[in-house]
């Protein structure tokens, strides 16, 4: 694929402190089963445009992955 236009960092130093606010909302939503929470935060980061899907996607496809798929005949 070559070079891309737009590519994202980490801040390793910031990433476990994000995971660990993203997951306290995520219980706080379960716990209270807040589901107007819920919905805002999928609509807000996966239908918006806050994340770009689309740039995930076609990185992700650019490089695919391995998979077998294996058949089991038993007494065949």
């Amino acid at each position: 694929m070559g070079r891309t236009a737009g590519r994202t960092r980490s801040i390793s130093a910031r990433l476990p402190g994000a995971c660990e606010r993203l997951m306290a909302r995520v219980l706080r939503i379960k716990a209270r089963n807040d589901r107007p929470a819920a919905e805002e935060m999928a609509r807000r980061y996966v239908d918006g445009d806050r994340i770009p899907q689309a740039l995930m996607t076609e990185r992700y496809n650019a490089f695919p992955q391995v998979s077998f798929v294996y058949a089991v005949n038993a007494g065949e």
